[in-house]
């Protein structure tokens, strides 16, 4: 344990999610981005997005897309976070990170770092990538910051904000995701 990791980081498992997950994972994405909870911690999204990051139905989808995976971090069998892997299908040897969640008030403990981690080493023994990606909402300058201190590098590059009016709402205009890379080999 180093000086500064949280005593909760030794008693997280990790474990594939299933199906029967569905439920707890959306639970779990809303709570962490969207809505009053998750102004406990210090990722939401409340002020720039109105409505719900995900829906049961939606992740069962990905849930079974053989390019898709989610990760699922426990304790005391409480799940306490999670991410969603995608090996890009033009560029099969990089992996997209996204959806990490962490339960709002477990954030800042570095569950999220550890997650990240996993994550990466999950994707290079399971679908041997060699580079890792995120999209971030580009106003999001303290989340970048923590990508960047893991050893991100934001790019130029910038994507538009996807349209889902049956999800989310949008609060402020001209909304784009940045691209941030990190070699993992």
């Amino acid at each position: 344990m180093t000086r500064h990791s949280h005593p909760m980081l030794s008693g997280l498992q990790l474990t594939s999610a299933g199906l029967t997950e569905v439920d707890a994972l959306a639970d779990l994405i809303n709570r962490a981005y969207r809505g009053e909870t998750s102004r406990v911690g210090w990722t939401s999204e409340a002020d720039i997005l109105d409505g719900v990051r995900t829906t049961p139905t939606q992740l069962a989808a990905l849930l079974v897309a053989p390019e898709r995976h989610f990760l699922l971090a426990w304790h005391a069998q409480v799940l306490v976070g999670c991410i969603g892997l995608e090996k890009l299908v033009d560029e099969p040897s990089t992996v997209q990170l996204g959806m990490l969640a962490v339960h709002p008030p477990l954030q800042n403990l570095g569950i999220g770092k550890w997650i990240i981690h996993q994550a990466e080493q999950w994707a290079c023994a399971h679908w041997a990538v060699r580079m890792s990606q995120m999209s971030v909402i580009h106003l999001r300058d303290s989340l970048i910051a923590f990508y960047q201190r893991l050893g991100y590098k934001a790019t130029d590059e910038t994507l538009a904000f996807p349209v889902a009016p049956h999800l989310w709402q949008p609060k402020v205009t001209d909304l784009k995701l940045r691209i941030l890379r990190k070699a993992l080999v």
